[in-house]
Order: structure tokens, then sequence, then C-alpha cells
């Protein structure tokens, strides 16, 4: 660890690690600018939905890595972690398969127990993430029961720039990446194209509380990623294309084995491949259209080897004793907008998306597809000088569920799922205060690993169910938005917010025969998820702050067989920024309170709760400029200011939480730790420890 430390600084004069110009008005700071379920972008005051916006500034602050890092600093956002499934979620009291992750719009595939691994989402490239709560089923369809995420990369500019980013850790993180964009000169060089590249490496050695034995704890992973992008203006249209790469390997050791001979351990390698290619296409059709037209395909694949290790020769071969598994998931998505703004009062937004998604693998029955058409309207009315509301509805086949409306004109394959409505209405009381309240259906069909899985070896018994039917959500929410731009100096902003879900027909994997410990994916019944929240926002010059709180209650069915439980959860977030100006200098604190929550067992045995913990990470950031006048070669300027950033993220150094018969008391701990069926090790992960880190950045425009 040491050695790569001293190699970070040995290198600090050959590479270069971008950042945006932090410099931005207490304006957008307090109401910034958001696209997800628009054509264009609007100031969230403005939006008609319930909007958090995570700026690319307060990324880079953090010292984040991944999405799952810049999440773990959010209210009323739980976040889980498994040693070989990755980083999961939980928003609204709703998890897993009920929260949609949206790049640029496109819907992420591939998910683990129900989850995208959010530790696969570099943050390098991101300019904001917005996340939406409550189902956004009408715009974006099935799996947006609980909320969006949309994740907004950097747009492309006709300038020369290029940059790197350097960052080591003490829990065994050494990450490098590296940025260029230019643009193309084409014909008289009047029209530039710009042109973006990226790659970029992610190295984690790994981490274990128990150095008796050769398992981690937190499982040794290395990625390699890679975007392209080309924006292309003609006239009153333009046209992005986007490819991206990733390449995963996680490494699982086994406990080592001995015999007479020599000493034997298993190396277990889980590989991840995610490739992406998208079309984003603009047209302005006069004063009063637009539309966004967005294509995106999709490849998901994962497989393991197992090998047998010599741990005395360090030699390896081939093994054949447990099972290798391969899932292939191809998704193609295409979503057309159009928005028509006939007059000051009234807008209208047309939609439509077509979706196709298969799945192989050697633990599904069968290679399997499902394909799904939505048409969608919302209309959005000025019905008054300060009201205003927005009734909005979809349509949409299904390929295996819903009913034929028509089964004598139309055939038996026609089948239309339920009707998705919503509505929203936003009430202007002053000119700082606002008042939203919404009402929407969610609809979730099963995926196909939930219809089709089939897993049985000596420890395991899990079969889909093909007999499923979709889940259906029903949620309101009621908020109170106060923005006051106070001068230009100093901002302030205010959300109270509550909300209700009632999921029916909820889809769990549960125990339905003890005698050969069959679990099965059924349909058990309803939860109910019900909140309140507040978040309020400061601005005074060169100091920031950012606080807020949700109280979360459920109430749930664990399987067909039990009665339904209760639990409440308490979250809460603190941030503090100021800057210096002169030395450049800028101090952040960020905080995340997790009160006690409950936790289930997946064959119904007697929940527990877990105990509350506090993150805590602190950071300082130093802006060090070249000569004021550079000399320039082919205009690009040889003035290479850098930023130097250290921290130290996880200072109470909380780790994990054991199960209360274990007892394993390491670091951090005390705490109680989930057992359900995928969980490994009967641990429940919070993070690697505490970890002291260094970022540097030169940035060459």
């Amino acid at each position: 660890m040491f050695r790569q430390l001293a190699s970070l600084f040995f290198l600090a004069p050959l590479i270069s690690v971008g950042q945006v110009s932090d410099s931005i008005s207490n304006s957008d700071l307090i109401d910034p600018v958001m696209i997800t379920g628009n054509t264009d972008v609007k100031k969230m005051s403005q939006s008609p939905y319930n909007v958090q916006v995570i700026s690319g500034k307060t990324i880079r602050r953090m010292g984040a890595q991944n999405l799952a890092e810049v999440l773990q600093n959010q209210s009323g956002i739980l976040i889980g972690q498994d040693a070989q499934l990755g980083t999961g979620i939980t928003m609204q009291g709703l998890g897993g398969q009920a929260v949609k992750i949206l790049i640029d719009g496109i819907p992420m595939i591939g998910r683990l127990n129900g989850n995208i691994d959010l530790g696969q989402i570099m943050v390098g490239q991101i300019e904001r993430i917005e996340i939406v709560e409550g189902p956004m089923g009408v715009v974006y369809g099935s799996d947006a029961i609980a909320g969006v995420i949309n994740i907004i990369t950097k747009q492309l500019q006709t300038k020369t720039q290029s940059n790197m980013v350097a960052y080591a850790d003490a829990t065994n993180h050494f990450n490098i990446e590296s940025y260029a964009q230019y643009p193309l000169s084409v014909g008289n060089k009047s029209y530039q194209i710009p042109l973006s590249f990226s790659i970029g490496r992610h190295y984690f050695g790994g981490v274990d509380f128990d150095t008796s034995n050769r398992s981690f704890d937190w499982k040794p992973k290395t990625k390699v990623f890679a975007n392209a992008d080309i924006l292309i203006k003609k006239g009153k249209s333009q046209h992005q294309l986007s490819g991206s790469m990733l390449h995963e390997m996680m490494l699982d050791r086994s406990d080592a084995e001995y015999n007479l001979v020599s000493v034997y351990g298993y190396n277990n390698r889980f590989y991840t491949q995610r490739n992406n290619l998208a079309l984003h296409s603009n047209f302005l059709l006069g004063k009063t259209a637009k539309v966004q037209w967005t294509n995106g395909i999709n490849r998901y694949y994962r497989f393991n080897v197992l090998k047998r290790r010599n741990l005395v020769l360090g030699e390896e071969i081939e093994s054949l004793i447990g099972e290798i598994d391969t899932t292939l998931n191809l998704a193609y998505n295409s979503r057309a907008l159009v928005s028509w703004k006939p007059s000051e009062k009234i807008q209208f937004l047309y939609g439509f998306d077509a979706n196709t998604e298969t799945l192989s693998s050697k633990r599904v029955k069968k290679d399997n597809a499902m394909n799904d058409v939505g048409i969608f309207v919302e209309s959005e009315w000025k019905i008054a000088q300060k009201l205003s509301i927005r009734p909005s509805l979809r349509i949409m086949y299904n390929s295996l569920f819903g009913l034929n409306p028509f089964p004598g004109i139309l055939g038996p394959a026609c089948k239309i799922a339920p009707l998705i409505p919503s509505f929203q209405a936003r009430w202007t009381l002053s000119k700082h205060i606002t008042m939203r309240g919404s009402y929407g259906k969610g609809f979730r069909s099963p995926t196909l690993k939930e219809r089709n899985f089939l897993f049985v070896d000596i420890n395991h018994n899990v079969q889909g169910n093909p007999e499923l039917v979709p889940e259906i959500s029903q949620n309101a929410i009621l908020s109170f938005d106060y923005r006051h731009g106070i001068s230009v100096f100093q901002a302030v902003s205010l959300t109270v917010k509550g909300f209700y879900n009632q999921l029916t027909n909820q889809i769990q994997l549960s125990l339905v025969d003890n005698s050969t410990r069959l679990f099965k994916y059924i349909n058990i019944g309803q939860l109910n998820s019900k909140g309140i929240g507040a978040e309020f926002n400061y601005h005074q010059g060169s100091f920031n702050v950012k606080a807020g709180f949700d109280c979360i209650s459920n109430e749930s069915r664990l399987n067909d067989t039990t009665q339904t439980i209760n639990f409440n959860t308490v979250q809460g977030k603190l941030n503090l920024a100021y800057t210096f100006e002169k030395p450049q200098i800028s101090a952040q604190i960020f905080t995340r309170f997790s009160g006690e929550t409950q936790v289930f067992y997946a064959n119904g045995g007697a929940p527990f709760n877990t105990e509350a913990y506090t993150l805590l990470d602190f950071s300082i950031s130093k802006k060090i400029t070249g000569k004021k006048n550079p000399e320039k070669i082919h205009n690009i300027s040889l003035n290479q200011p850098m930023t130097l950033q250290l921290g130290c993220k996880n200072i109470l150094g909380i780790t994990q939480m054991t199960t209360p018969n274990r007892g394993l008391g390491f670091p951090g701990n005390g705490l109680p730790s989930m057992g359900v069926i995928h969980a490994a090790g009967g641990a429940l992960q919070i993070t690697p420890g505490r970890s002291f880190f260094v970022s540097l950045t030169l940035n060459i425009q």
C-alpha cells in the first residue's frame, strides 16, 4: 500500500486529473436544472416531480469512486453490500427491482438478486445525478415503482482538453483514469465535431478482517472500462453516439485444505462484462415542438471459473467440483419523446418506448425473451395563475402479461397490461413557496429470472415460478418547497415531504417446502411503506451546508405463511463545505446516520434489529495553479492547474455487522448481521474500514 502511495506522488508530474470549474451561482445550487422525464432541461422548482440533484461538484468533494459511494451519503436511500452480488439499493422502503437505474435515460440491465451492482458504475464522467422519487411508470414503464435514478454524463464541447485521475487509499484501492476531448474540424474548419474518449482501471486488493483464513470479507476486484462519444449538430438537430464497456474480475478464495502431501485452496473468479451502445437524437420542430429519440443496445455477460490452487507450488488447475455458471443478458430499448407547447397555459408530452430483453443462463430452464411496447401522454395545464396540473396515462403491451381487450378481433397474442395513470399538481403559494401533490400507479412485470430460474445442488434448491403475476403499486406524495436566493452571496432552500406506498402481489423468494429446502419465487401479498422527510440547504459565499432526514415505516409479509411484520427506521445526513478563496483550499465533511433497521430471514425465521451507525468522511482540496501567461502549443495551454485532495473516509471505523450467534468481534462491530440465503459468512458489510486517501488532479486545456 505504501509503495502505491509513493508511486502516486512520483507520477504527479506525468498525470492529470480533470475537474470542471467549481464556480457556480447560488441560484444553481438551490434550484439546479434537471431533465429526467422531459425533452429539455428545466429548473427543479418548475418540475412536477419530487427530485434530488447531486452535482458533479458534490461528487468530486466526496472523493467518491463509484455510484455506491455517492448514494451512501444520501438520506432516504439504504445501501446494501453483498460479498458476491455487489451493491444494492432501497428507496422509499422498496428495493431491488423496484428502483430503475438509467444512464442518460437508457435503462441498465444485468441484475443479481434484483439489484444493479452500483459499484460497477464509475462517476468520473458524471455531470449530475437526478433522483426522482415515487413511481415513474408512465414515462419509464416497468420497474420504476419506487423511483428512478438517472445518471447524466458530461456534455461534449467544442474545445480541446485532456485529463487523468489518480487515486489511492488505505483500503487497497488504486485507481487511474484518463479523459480526452478533441473537436474534429470538417470542411473549411468552420464546423467542428466534438469527440471524446476515456479509459480507466480501478483496482481493489480486498480486505479481510480475519487474517487466519484465505477468504476475504471484501473480495478483490479489478475493473477496466472505456467510453467514447461523438456529437454531430446539423441545422435544428443534433445526434450523439456513445459507446462504453466495463470488464470486472472478482476473486473469491476458499480457506486452505491440508493433506499429507500439500496445501490446497480454491480460487473462484467471477467475470462481468458490460457493453453499451447508445444514439441520442434531438430535433426542433418549429418554435413549439421538440423531439428526443434515444436508442440503446445493452449486453451483460457474467461467468465464473473455478480453479484448484496448490498453495505450496502456486500452481492452478481447472476444478470440476463447482458448477460453472454463465449469464447472458441482452436488451434493446427505443424511446421517443415529443414535447408540444401550443400556448403558455398548456403543454403536451407524447411518448413511445419499446423494449426487448433476452436471458440465457445455465440456471435458467431455457432461453427466454420478453417484449413490451408502451405509448403514453402527459399534459400540463396551467388552470390558474399559480396552479398547474399534469394528468398522465400509459398503455402498454407485454408479451407475457396482460389481458386481451378484444379476443375475438385481435387474437390471443395481443395482451394489454394494466393501464398506468398518474397525476401531479403544483401550486405556487408565494414567490418562494411551492406545494406539490402527486398520485401514481406502478407496474412491475416478473423478470425472466423470477419466472424460470432453476438452481439445484447440494446446498441450494431455488426455483422460479412461471405462474407469477405482476406487482402493482399505488403511491401518493405531498411536499412543500421553499427556495430563496436572498442575495448574490446567500441562498436557502427547505423541502418537507411525505409519501405512502402500497404494493400488491409482492414477489418474494420464500421457503415453500422445509423438507426439501425448496425456495421459490411467489406472490405473497402486500407491502406498505410510508415516511416523512426534509432537506435543508444553505449557501453563503464560500460556506455550504446541506442537512436532511427521512423516517420510513414498512409493513411487509416475509412469505405466504408468516404474519405481517412492521419496522421503522430513521436516516439522516449533514454535509458541510467551506472554501478559502485566496489559497484556493476547500474543506468538506460528509456524515450519514443510519438508524436501527429490521432485517428479515428469507426462510421466514424471526427477524431482528440492526443497531444504528454513523459514517463520517472528511477531505481537503488544494488547487495548485501554473503560470499566469502560459505558453501555448497548437492552441493548447501548457498551464496545468492541479488539485490535490487528501482525506479520510469512515473516520469512525464502521466495518460490518455480525449475527448474534457468531460474535466475531471484528473492529467496529458489536452489531448483529443479516442471515439471508445470499449472504456470505453471515455478515452484513458496511465499509471495508477506515481509509485515508489521496487524489491528484491535473487538467490540460
